[in-house]
């Protein structure tokens, strides 16, 4: 209880309070602290901790509803205590900023979820500002000049709304001071910007200084003359300050504000060209940067009032400034992100002959990154034991010393099993861990198993680039035996790193089988099957004893391969409660291993489609309360091989509707009708809640073999209308062409005609990387998607495939995809102009010279806010384009033999999708290889002329087997010159592909689709001759049958798979290789459509145009596959589109798509022992390489030259093709003359050279 206070003075009610507090008597706290806040009792310095004080009662009371009439309260009582001013105005910023609207009050922080959700963050904002600046004239008065200039700090941090320097955006406005803003609706979640806003003219924002609040601009100013208060106050805030304003600068403008956008510069010519440009870090003075602004990145010189380095210097030449270390670490980090690195050298020597020992030794570590010698292993990938090779990454170092110690992998796994077999009590799981062997060789235990008599050394010189700049070798081993390897890297007179490399001789592959699983060894190097090698199999479990404790139990057996190179463990002897560990080992010396790792046995589901589906069509997306929503539902059992007669004929169900809250508010019972369709209707009352509204459709058929019926679908009830203004973007309509600068304009309007002018506006402009994904039509788009029968495979390797390529070949639906993020270009926090426009570029150089090898969309994203707080969003968007048009090519079939005619046909169009009516030459070459690259030879030449839909075709009798490539380069009306190509083969009796070169392995069907009796002539293409292929016919959801093995005679063959009726709609091949130490697998999906379900429907309108009130006559036409015509039921809906507005589209969905848009799924999968990760490793307490500055780990990419074009092509060694260097230029012979027929001649000539 608390003692009576009628007779205390205010210094024992304090005291009092502060003992509750301490006691954990919150709400008795609260009371007393609000007597001494409320009431005039006392009025001293202590008051801004009393009130902190009651403020900690509120959070652990958990009342912060109860906060605004504490401070307010309290600030009417004592109006001139600046320190209570303070003290609130930074409660107010502390505070939850999210509540509720109940009984028109806003509840901050309130328990009760329900109400109208709103937020304080700008209300709050702006309130801490006015009690900052109404205690501003009482702190004056005061003595305590240190304890006044933190409160000038605190007002000017409050101007950047205490949140750092992303929201640098507020300081463009002069916020209203005097009017509290209302509560915003929702829930807040951050604008936070990173690029420094711009001028009129796209140069950086900068605030000068004033000598008055009232001479103040716009908030930056004010934000300057806060700054510079504290600076005259006290010299404590003025070193505050002082670092405020320097970092302020320096996150604004420092170079490592583009560190998401900097680029890789593509080629020595490039990086000298560029040595002033846009991206030249090192050829930066200290009066110059380069930013990425609001309107994109820009090199510009900084004044020297608004020079960070300027103000980091002379922090650091005052004798005893607080902040005089922090400032000569930044000026060091600045010249790194520089790339300035022999300038960052001096500057740390220069330091350490400055400071005292703490900051000696850090300044030394730095200084030692730079100019000490220094190296480490790149990530690497295991490889096979052929040409084995490692990558280096090096600083300064003139060479290196490499040891190569064999583990004794054997040893290991025999001890961890021997481990598991003395059934431990409790199981040490570091000691079964195989994933990180290197780390526990480093660090650990593991040391003993490295052979350190039998090494391997070998010396490396290297070449160091001038300025300490980073450089990467690639490095030979001289390894001749498969396995694992403990590689250190011993630099000259400089640190020692350390990685774990694995090369292999075997591989072993685990598919999950129906039922069981396939394990396959073969050669690591040519895939070829490896029979009668033993393999071992190992399998632990814990288990949990009655006792409470636990005890390993563990189980083994042995089995050895078929000619094949396979075993097909019997699933009785691999529990799946165990994890496995399986060993191959022959009598030759190879050993390889898999595991631990899981085992299941599934079943193979092949699912049939067979389902019950219920199609609900309403007459409009959304409806006003007293209007009445009509129903059409049509209940049908999906499924292929079904009867025409409806299942559901005169069944009856229950049709509901349930609101946004999920209260049914309509029940009927409806009966269907000989089709299975039932119509029915509702009358939306007039106090309709608005919301989304679900219909549910219910019941059962039939007898004996009843059918579920379950389904429905969705509207809205709103009471909508149209916004009062409008935000538009005008960009231009075409595309542009990449490296040009795009003129936008945003328009905001009244609807009745008047520009919002008193207006702020956020513009975002992002880019992304455009394709136009455009495929030819075909009949089963809707069901596959566009391009689901593409055949060619892209070939990045083959000379000029970027330039001349149309179609991308579609990214499998298997397969997981990830877009890049959108990067922001552009981000502007403006006021509209008096004419309710604003203007901006767009510039889409940077673009082109950091990805320009793609096309690009700029996406603009204007939000306008006008003086009633209403916000309205408007978008628009433009294309860029590395070329004027692009010309699409492709064949009616995968593959030729010879005899048969080839269909080509072409188009050409604009990125988006204009047609392109031009003329040129379509070129046939042959292609054959000299020392790996290709050599194209033309055959044939042709006259083409595109028409006005931008389309061509040719047909070309096939008369000679081999491998070709067929060009059309096509000039436009603006003299424009556009190729495009495509690759196919042409086979013979004797043909297998030797000769030639693929992809790592190629599944290309003979057409788009097949039906029940077909036979799918499937061509497998390898890139190496005599490959062994695992061909799977028919996986399902990642589960195999047993594969056929094919092995090549040279590198390509055709494999027949007999299609069933029960392989509707679909059905997956799969064919996995092994070769160059990797597992290389692709995936075909066959189509196999059901035609006869599918009907075409017309809609042919009397007119296109209609005046309002005019009658319209609208027929409809329905056929089915065949095009005759078809008797069913039809329903029509016909209202307002711009209703879709309100709904965000049609409710209803395609019907050819609800029914019968299905297919198998299949996930394909396996586990390998290849492809272990080597990484580089440093022992514990060792000092390593570390990247330098925030580019550091670009800067062997951005400067190298010749001798790194191999390692940035194939990206690391292990991971790249051993024929990358195919990728060179090839020869190109001509020795045919032109010829010019007819376009469109039935034989256009053959392959063979003959007309």
């Amino acid at each position: 209880m608390i003692p009576a206070l009628a007779n205390q003075d205010p210094a024992s009610i304090r005291a009092q309070a502060v003992k509750e507090l301490n006691d954990g008597n919150y709400r008795d706290a609260l009371n007393l602290f609000k007597k001494l806040l409320h009431e005039k009792v006392l009025d001293d310095e202590k008051l801004g901790n009393d009130f902190m004080q009651a403020v900690s009662c509120i959070q652990q009371l958990n009342v912060y509803p109860e906060f605004n009439e504490l401070a307010e309260k309290a600030v009417e009582t004592h109006p001139a205590n600046w320190r209570l001013l303070e003290a609130v105005a930074r409660s107010y910023v502390s505070m939850p900023k999210y509540g509720f609207v109940i009984d028109g009050e806003f509840q901050r922080a309130a328990r009760r979820n329900s109400g109208q959700p709103k937020h304080s963050t700008e209300r709050d904002r702006i309130r801490s500002i006015q009690l900052l600046l109404q205690a501003e004239p009482f702190a004056k008065e005061d003595d305590d000049r240190a304890a006044v200039g933190q409160l000038y700090m605190y007002l000017a941090n409050s101007f950047l709304n205490h949140r750092g320097y992303q929201e640098s955006w507020r300081l463009q406005v002069l916020i209203d001071l005097d009017t509290l803003p209302d509560y915003e609706p929702g829930y807040y979640y951050g604008r936070a910007v990173s690029s420094a806003p711009v001028n009129d003219e796209g140069s950086p924002l900068v605030y000068s200084a004033v000598e008055n609040l009232e001479d103040a601009e716009n908030d930056g100013e004010r934000w300057r003359w806060a700054l510079n208060q504290a600076i005259e106050m006290h010299t404590s805030s003025r070193h505050s300050a002082e670092w405020h304003f320097a970092t302020f600068l320096h996150q604004q403008f420092g170079v490592q504000t583009m560190q998401y956008y900097f680029p890789a510069q593509r080629d020595t010519d490039a990086a000298e060209e560029n040595r002033n440009g846009r991206f030249a870090l090192d050829s930066l003075n200290d009066k110059e940067t380069i930013a990425q602004l609001a309107t994109g990145v820009k090199r510009f010189e900084m004044d020297d009032e608004f020079n960070f380095i300027k103000h980091f210097r002379r922090i650091l030449n005052e004798a005893g400034h607080v902040y005089r270390e922090s400032a000569a670490s930044q000026i060091g980090s600045i010249y790194t992100n520089r790339r300035q690195f022999t300038r960052a050298a001096d500057h740390w020597r220069e330091m350490i002959t400055k400071f005292n020992v703490p900051a000696r030794h850090y300044f030394r570590t730095n200084l030692d990154q730079i100019v000490g010698n220094y190296g480490m292993f790149e990530h690497i990938n295991g490889q096979s034991i052929t040409d084995p090779k490692l990558g280096f990454r090096f600083r300064n170092a003139t060479g290196v010393s490499f040891t190569a110690q064999p583990i004794n992998v054997e040893k290991l796994l025999a001890d961890v099993k021997a481990y598991l077999k003395s059934s431990p009590m409790r199981l040490d799981w570091n000691r079964v861990q195989l994933q990180n062997i290197g780390w526990r060789i480093l660090n650990q235990d593991l040391a003993k198993y490295v052979r350190r008599d039998n090494d391997t050394k070998w010396h490396v010189d290297l070449e160091p680039r001038d300025g300490h700049y980073d450089k990467r070798e690639i490095v030979d081993v001289p390894l001749e035996n498969a396995g694992a390897y403990w590689v250190t890297g011993k630099v000259d007179d400089g640190n020692t790193a350390n990685s774990l490399i694995w090369l292999y001789d075997t591989a072993i592959v685990k598919k999950a089988l129906a039922g069981g699983n396939l394990y396959f060894v073969c050669d690591a190097e040519t895939g070829q099957p490896i029979e009668e090698i033993k393999l071992d199999f190992f399998g632990y479990r814990q288990l949990n004893t009655k006792e409470g404790t636990y005890r390993i139990t563990s189980t083994e057996f042995s089995t050895v391969t078929d000619g094949n190179g396979q075993v097909f463990p019997e699933a009785s002897k691999m529990p799946t409660n165990h994890q496995w560990l399986i060993t191959a080992k022959d009598n030759d010396g190879r050993f390889a291993y898999v595991g631990f790792q899981g085992v299941w046995f599934a079943n193979r589901h092949d699912p049939i489609y067979n389902s019950t589906k219920v199609f609900c069509i309403t007459d409009r997306p959304v409806y006003r309360p007293e209007q009445t929503a009509h129903f059409k539902l049509w209940l049908r059992r999906a499924q292929y091989d079904q009867d025409d007669d409806s299942q559901f004929a005169n069944a009856s169900c229950r049709i509901e509707i349930y609101d946004g809250k999920n209260e049914k508010v309509y029940s009927t019972t409806g009966k269907a009708d000989e089709f299975g369709g039932i119509e029915t209707n509702w009358d939306i009352p007039e106090d309709a809640t608005l919301g989304v509204y679900r219909v549910h459709v219910h019941g059962i058929a039939g007898t004996g073999n009843r059918l579920q019926i379950s389904g429905g679908n969705s509207f809205r009830v709103e009471e909508y209308k149209k916004p009062e203004f409008e935000v538009t973007v005008e960009a231009p309509s075409k595309p542009v062409e990449l490296g040009e600068i795009i003129t936008a304009k945003v328009n905001a309007k009244y609807y009745f005609g008047s520009p919002v002018s008193e207006a702020t506006a956020n513009i975002k402009v992002t880019r992304t990387s455009y394709h136009q994904n455009w495929y030819p039509d075909a009949h089963w788009d809707w069901c596959f998607g566009r391009g689901y029968w593409w055949y060619c495979y892209d070939y990045p390797w083959y000379p000029g495939w970027h330039e001349w390529v149309g179609c991308l070949r579609p990214y499998p639906i298997w397969a997981p995809y990830h877009d890049a993020a959108p990067e922001v270009v552009l981000d502007l926090e403006t006021e509209v102009g008096p004419d309710g426009t604003i203007s901006f570029d767009i510039d889409t150089s940077i673009a082109k010279e950091l990805h320009g090898n793609t096309d690009h969309r700029y996406t603009v994203t204007a939000e306008v806010r006008d003086k009633s707080r209403r916000t309205i969003v408007g978008s628009g968007e433009v294309l860029a384009t590395r070329k004027p048009f692009t010309v699409f090519t492709w064949l009616d079939r995968g593959y030729y033999n010879v005899g048969d005619t080839i269909q080509a046909t072409f188009k050409a169009q604009t990125l988006d999708q204009r047609a392109v009516k031009g003329s040129g030459k379509l070129t046939l070459y042959r292609i054959t290889y000299k020392d790996g690259k290709p050599v194209e030879t033309t055959v044939r030449k042709w006259n083409i002329e595109t028409n006005d839909l931008g389309d061509s075709a040719q047909k070309i009798a096939a008369s000679k087997p081999g491998q070709y490539r067929l060009s059309l380069t096509l000039e436009d009306e603006h003299d424009h010159e556009v190729e495009g190509g495509y690759i196919f083969t042409v086979r013979g009796r004797e043909f297998d592909g030797r000769d030639y070169q693929f992809n790592d392995l190629e599944l290309i069907p003979d057409k788009r689709e097949y039906k029940a009796g077909d036979k799918v002539k499937l061509q497998i293409n390898s890139n190496r001759r005599g490959a062994t292929v695992l061909l799977f016919v028919r996986p399902t959801n990642g589960v195999y049958f047993r594969p056929k093995i094919i092995r090549l005679k040279g590198k390509s063959t055709v494999e027949e798979i007999l299609v069933v009726k029960k392989d509707m709609p679909n059905f997956f091949v799969e064919a996995t290789t092994v070769f160059d130490g990797r597992v290389i697998s692709q995936t075909k999906e066959v189509v196999v459509p059901p035609e006869k379900r599918v009907l075409n429907v017309q809609v042919i309108p009397s007119a296109e145009e209609y005046l309002p009130g005019e009658d319209a006559t609208v027929r409809l036409h329905v056929t089915d596959i065949n095009g005759d015509n078809f008797e069913g039921s039809t329903v029509v809906s016909v209202y307002d589109k711009s209703v879709e507005y309100i709904s965000g589209g049609s409710n209803v969905p395609d019907i050819k798509e609800f029914f019968w848009k299905w297919r198998r799924n299949h996930r394909p999968g396996h586990q390998t022992n290849l492809g272990r990760p080597g990484y580089n490793m440093y022992k514990n307490g060792t000092t390593g390489m570390t990247m330098l500055g925030v580019f550091g780990h670009t800067v062997a990419d951005d400067y190298s030259g010749a001798n790194d074009a191999k390692y940035k092509t194939a990206n690391a060694p292990g991971l790249a093709r051993r024929s990358m260097s195919r990728q060179s230029s090839y020869i190109l012979q001509d020795t045919a003359e032109m010829a010019s027929p007819a376009q469109g001649q039935a034989l256009g000539g053959g392959l063979g050279g003959g007309g």
